[in-house]
């Protein structure tokens, strides 16, 4: 296992804070609204400590996806040079609390005004809420010449 290039990945997590607002605004294109209104609801952010767990959670996921990783190459001259990778590529890999955003969901857009006017109104609708994400680090298979055992795998 190795790690990608491309370093720490933000991930969206299924943790969120209280609440749920619903917000609308008039717009001339789906580009140009004019700034939004909240019709109803409240929202709050998570806790620090639900957010700490979702990364906790997602940690152990990626150190047990690399250890069945590891654990079905064949190619390891000793159970002990397996588990040194494993321990390896186990630690090389987490997630980490990340920074709380807004989601915005149930997102839609309904023509305000006479019909077939081209220059029309849309009123977009939406629900938001805060959400946890993490800062992942995932390993990604590699593979080379091994010419230590012969099987060029």
């Amino acid at each position: 296992m190795r790690l990608p290039a491309s370093g720490v990945t933000v991930e969206p997590t299924t943790t969120f804070g209280d609440g749920v607002r619903h917000l609308h605004a008039v717009c001339r294109t789906v580009f140009s609204c004019d700034p939004p209104v909240i019709d109803s609801g409240f929202i709050s952010a998570p806790t620090n400590p639900a957010c700490q767990a979702a990364a906790d959670a997602r940690s152990s996921q990626l150190r047990a996806t690399v250890a069945v990783a590891v654990a079905a190459e064949a190619n390891f001259d000793s159970v002990a040079a397996l588990n040194q990778r494993s321990a390896e590529a186990q630690a090389a890999v987490g997630a980490t609390r990340g920074l709380t955003t807004i989601q915005q969901f149930n997102v839609s857009f309904t023509p305000v005004g006479p019909p077939n006017n081209p220059n029309g109104l849309l009123l977009e609708r939406w629900d938001e809420r805060w959400m946890c994400q993490n800062n992942v680090v995932d390993a990604a298979p590699a593979t080379a010449q091994n010419d230590a055992c012969g099987c060029n795998n």
